[in-house]
């Protein structure tokens, strides 16, 4: 009987043995697919004083000056947009200013102007090609010039900062269309009545995406600047460097030029604690404004250079402080190490001076000198020649810089081949070798004209 009692409470045990591993025993995970979804990653209504709109019918998505006011009607257009329909109009701010147009195509083809248009802008036309998948694009109506309006694919390098592509269109002032799908299209154009359409439609997203701000601060940043009325950005002056990078010392010359009414400014400050003023290059009446200052950078280093309105003490490396100082532009030069060959080569007379790029052969005895901006190939060299103005002096002086109230019109660079001379007023420059990346030169008064 006792053996029989055993023999039942081993049972039970080995029962509850087994209960107790499969109720509390680690569970190995089953591996079954979650159903795939879309980053809902918040986005702050307002970023750099953008908001974010979102189309409650086609879902698309765009950041606009929250100062705006964003309209939108219903229309049912077919004559626009050719093989399309127009069925929705956005406008961004007062009528006049950017429109944006949702067009509709079951033939997943757009074309920018009405059939008959007025001359001279030619049709573009694009179609999306499903056996390559790739938009294509041809021109109906010939393209402007006569040239050839054969069916080609179509330019779509640019994106949106969601990934759509971008088109270029002709059709009147400053025109993208967008592709929200092969068969839906964004055309965003501004009326002539503004300069900031790229901008705005870089930023367009398809209908669902979700755009994280904080990981697009330097596009929002821009547009805000942009269309920012109270902005000591003036978008109407425009200030570049040419050249924007090579090896120290690097000559570079800023230019800035502004519509008739506008200003060119008159400080231009270098980025490397150093600034200089603007020499005003004479034009006619009806001309742009035009002024031109140069600089030699002597050390490497990305410095910035800020054009601005007035007197402004900017240290180098550091913020410009230029209160109540409209800032007209900025322009990025990147100067390189120095190499073991490079150097500033005096010419008091006639000779011949061999330059690797970024070298500086300064003609004393013709007031000018030449930078090497570089070499193309074997037999091709590029020069920036600068003549000694009221903005600058040689390169290898001191400062000042200003030394005299004389304007220079500045030389455009110049590419030469090997034999090849370029003359000017008083002196020849001859390109005579290219080798081992050192292009030599002859440089010589021209022969008197008898």
């Amino acid at each position: 009987m006792k053996t029989k009692w055993i023999v039942i409470i081993v049972i039970v045990v080995v029962i509850a043995g087994i209960l107790g591993y499969v109720l509390w025993a680690p569970k190995t995970p089953t591996q079954t697919a979650l159903p795939t979804t879309t980053s809902t990653s918040t986005t702050p209504s307002e970023t750099y004083g953008m908001s974010q709109y979102t189309d409650p019918t086609y879902g698309f998505s765009f950041w606009y000056p929250s100062a705006l006011l964003i309209t939108t009607t219903t229309t049912n257009d077919s004559t626009d947009f050719p093989g399309g329909v127009a069925v929705e109009t956005v406008q961004v701010g007062p009528t006049g200013g950017i429109a944006m147009y949702v067009v509709n195509s079951t033939s997943s083809m757009i074309t920018d102007e009405p059939a008959n248009h007025a001359s001279p802008i030619a049709q573009t036309q694009y179609f999306y090609d499903s056996a390559s998948g790739r938009w294509m694009v041809d021109y109906p109506q010939g393209t402007n010039g006569g040239g050839s309006a054969a069916t080609t694919t179509a330019n779509a390098s640019k994106t949106t900062i969601s990934g759509l592509v971008m088109l270029p269109s002709g059709r009147r002032f400053d025109t993208t269309i967008i592709p929200l799908s092969t068969t839906q299209f964004l055309v965003i154009g501004d009326g002539g009545g503004s300069s900031f359409t790229p901008q705005l439609a870089e930023t367009v997203a398809e209908a669902g995406a979700s755009i994280n701000a904080s990981t697009e601060t330097g596009a929002l940043q821009t547009e805000a600047t942009a269309y920012d009325p109270n902005s000591t950005q003036n978008t109407s002056t425009s200030f570049s460097a040419s050249p924007t990078s090579g090896a120290a010392p690097l000559s570079v010359r800023f230019t800035s030029s502004a519509p008739q009414g506008g200003t060119i400014g008159n400080t231009v400050s270098f980025g490397d604690g150093t600034g200089g003023n603007l020499g005003v290059v004479p034009t006619c009446s009806s001309c742009n404004a035009l002024g031109i200052v140069s600089h030699t950078y002597v050390s490497a280093g990305v410095y910035t250079a800020t054009l601005t309105s007035g007197a402004c003490a900017c240290p180098a490396g550091g913020i410009c402080n230029c209160p109540n100082m409209q800032i007209l532009g900025t322009a990025t030069v990147t100067v390189n190490s120095t190499s073991a060959t490079l150097y500033i080569h005096q010419l008091n007379t006639p000779g011949s001076v061999s330059l690797p790029p970024g070298g500086i052969a300064e003609v004393r005895n013709k007031s000018f000198y030449f930078t090497l901006q570089g070499l193309s190939s074997a037999s091709l060299a590029t020069i920036q020649i600068t003549q000694v103005g009221c903005w600058n002096s040689f390169p290898s002086d001191p400062p000042p810089q200003v030394r005299c109230m004389i304007a220079v019109v500045p030389i455009p660079p110049r590419t030469l081949s090997v034999g090849q001379t370029y003359n000017a007023a008083n002196y020849g420059i001859t390109l005579t070798q290219v080798s081992n990346a050192t292009a030599t030169f002859s440089v010589s008064a021209p022969a008197a004209v008898q």
